[in-house]
């Protein structure tokens, strides 16, 4: 089964997100730590929501070799700092695998970083 962020992170221009957005959006990556990236989510709840995920295909999370799970924590601390400044900043994964044919059929590891803004918590 083909991966759309694979197919995105390979050809940029030529990905299911540039077929429905370009010319807007060349390429949403927004900042890399190593193997990892942070892209902005489509459909943002909150400002600043971005979903961060390795370059290589990985079907969640916690199949990341343990060498990358460092990167993950420094990178996430690093944009929680930018993104935090919207409000507290909440971090998860729908974690389903293709074998499962559950969530939200995306089979490639993103953990969704967002920033709640503080209104909410009035």
């Amino acid at each position: 089964m083909p991966c759309e962020f694979c197919d995105e992170f390979r050809n940029p221009f030529n990905s299911r997100f540039a077929q429905i957005y370009a010319p807007l959006v060349k390429n949403r990556v927004v900042a890399q730590r190593g193997n990892l990236v942070a892209m902005p989510t489509i459909g943002q709840l909150f400002p600043g929501s971005l979903l961060v995920m390795p370059m290589t295909h990985v079907e969640t999370m916690a199949l990341l070799p343990e060498s990358a799970l460092l990167d993950l924590s420094t990178f996430i601390t690093d944009l929680e700092m930018v993104i935090g400044q919207n409000g507290p900043v909440i971090a998860f994964e729908h974690g389903a695998r293709c074998i499962t044919s559950g969530g939200c059929g995306v089979y490639h590891a993103h953990l969704h970083l967002v920033a709640v803004a503080n209104s909410c918590f009035y």
